[in-house]
């Protein structure tokens, strides 16, 4: 047996109004097409549903029995069109939001989750922390509908709206265990003597990047940014990034400009696709940016 729906919802109608004309008014049907469903589900079943005459309908006995059946089927279609309902109006206002999980929380983060909010008060947010290339990877999916992060000016994102918070030069890092930390600036020949301690990156690097054509005695790569710290606590390494993290305590680190041939720039910026059907409510950030709330 493999009844229609519709007949269901015909068939519960005629049984609470008893009666036809009025059930196809309120079904917006004609009292014939209701008549020919009804008699439809009767030849399904075998039996007949209602004992009719000029005056009344009536349910059979069987018909009482169909009634009560196909009442809480009824019951558990509308509490589950309800509740599709309710979790697509919450996914419409929910934002998954992919954060870099090395920038700072306080002064970048929590700000710009607030600043929307305040914007759209129904708004919810959903946060997911990972490294670099995961967080950017997560966007590319459309596992998250918006990344705060940092990027580099060597690097391209087609199909990507950015919103520019902060712009940093890149810095020379060492620890105050590296022969340089007696230095005050560190030259491009320093650089080619000693190895580069280098955050490891699923992401082809651009061909003009600076961490493909600098020189150096080597390069050894860190699976994230906490190693990478940790590694260049030894002395051994120099590292490349701006002063743009939560994590680093700056004290127990010397920085340099970088020699006038390698210098660039990074930036913390929240990105998302031109097309996100958040888009809208992500204006805001524009203006966030401008106006430049966060203290970074």
């Amino acid at each position: 047996m493999n009844m229609d729906f519709g007949k269901i919802q015909y068939f519960l109608k005629v049984a609470e109004t008893k009666n036809f004309s009025r059930a196809a008014r309120e079904l917006f049907i004609s009292p014939q097409a209701l008549n020919k469903q009804i008699i439809k589900l009767e030849e399904e079943l075998d039996e007949k549903l209602f004992v009719r005459s000029t005056r009344t309908v009536e349910l059979t006995e069987f018909g009482k029995v169909v009634q009560t059946q196909f009442s809480e089927v009824m019951r558990k279609y509308t509490e589950a069109c309800r509740a599709v309902s309710a979790y697509k109006e919450q996914q419409k206002n929910k934002l998954k939001i992919g954060f870099f999980q090395a920038i700072p929380k306080k002064t970048v983060v929590y700000p710009v989750v607030q600043y929307l909010q305040a914007a759209d008060p129904k708004l919810q947010v959903e946060m997911f922390g990972g490294e670099l290339d995961e967080v950017n990877d997560w966007l590319m999916s459309g596992t998250v509908d918006l990344v705060l992060t940092n990027t580099h000016q060597y690097e391209q994102w087609p199909g990507m709206k950015l919103v520019y918070f902060k712009r940093m030069p890149a810095k020379i890092i060492v620890s105050l265990y590296h022969p340089w930390v007696v230095k005050e600036k560190v030259t491009a020949e320093d650089m080619a003597k000693y190895p580069i301690l280098l955050y490891e990156r699923t992401k082809v690097l651009e061909p003009d990047s600076f961490y493909r054509n600098v020189r150096s005695n080597g390069r050894h790569f860190a699976p994230n940014f906490s190693s990478l710290l940790a590694n260049l606590e030894s002395g051994e390494h120099y590292a490349v990034f701006p002063k743009m993290f939560d994590s680093m305590q700056w004290d127990g680190y010397k920085y340099f400009d970088l020699p006038e041939e390698y210098r660039f720039e990074y930036a913390t910026v929240a990105m998302y696709p031109k097309d996100s059907r958040f888009k809208g409510k992500l204006k805001v950030l524009d203006t966030m940016a401008e106006e430049n709330v966060l203290n970074i």
